[in-house]
């Protein structure tokens, strides 16, 4: 059954409401990009559904105003609405402790800031994040808390991130001058569940709990900043 045929189920009885996980809708997933003013949703079937709203959102998405949580089509149009007039640089955002999906990438991520990612990275397990303005001393005191173990219950093993802010080699990072890299020419890898992940000439780093990562550091690198915790 597609999306919607799922949502209209849904909506039948209460029964049909708890049959509706049964058709694997844990596995969907959400690509949700402003630029364009669509949502895709993935489903398990490897079949894509994408629709484009043009200021106004299908009925399925049109969501009780009742429940403010789930006011999904209210807040999506207020961002398409931002996204449309190029407002985020001037935005400051507050974060809340939610849970972030498993797989979180994000094309526009300007609005990400360093206590989204701080959260996120003990619901997530992969963040990818592009179009980012996180900057060079962000990424410095993530990674200073992940040194002191200030994340104990981190479920993410892969961080890649592209930051308009990474612009500069000429700055230190947990004591070490920028680009932080191996020399020698290395393929890190890892399969963490279903996921799949590796790094390119990265540097060892252990944090105080005796858990180790590969991080490489590299602005002028294609792939800027990749951090991956090791097994």
């Amino acid at each position: 059954m597609t999306p919607f045929e799922l949502f209209a189920l849904s909506h039948c009885s209460k029964r049909c409401t708890e049959l509706v996980p049964l058709a694997g809708t844990k596995d969907y997933q959400y690509i949700i990009d402003l630029s364009n003013l669509t949502i895709a949703i993935r489903a398990g079937n490897f079949q894509q559904y994408t629709f484009s709203f043009n200021g106004t959102l299908p009925d399925a998405f049109a969501i009780s105003s009742q429940n403010p949580i789930l006011e999904l089509k209210t807040y999506l149009l207020k961002f398409f609405d931002i996204s449309a007039l190029n407002k985020f640089a001037g935005l400051r955002f507050t974060c809340k402790s939610i849970k972030f999906p498993q797989e979180l990438r994000i094309e526009n991520s300007s609005w990400f800031g360093i206590g989204q990612l701080c959260s996120a990275v003990n619901s997530s397990v992969k963040i990818e994040l592009h179009g980012s303005l996180l900057s060079i001393e962000d990424m410095s005191l993530f990674l200073e808390k992940w040194m002191a173990g200030e994340f104990p219950n981190m479920t993410t093993f892969l961080i890649e991130i592209h930051s308009h802010r990474f612009n500069s080699n000429d700055a230190r990072v947990l004591g070490m001058q920028l680009p932080i890299w191996s020399l020698e020419r290395t393929v890190t890898k890892r399969y963490f569940d279903r996921f799949y992940g590796w790094v390119v000439d990265g540097t060892i780093i252990k944090n105080v709990n005796g858990v180790s990562a590969v991080l490489k550091f590299h602005t002028d690198s294609p792939n800027p900043f990749h951090f991956m915790v090791l097994a």
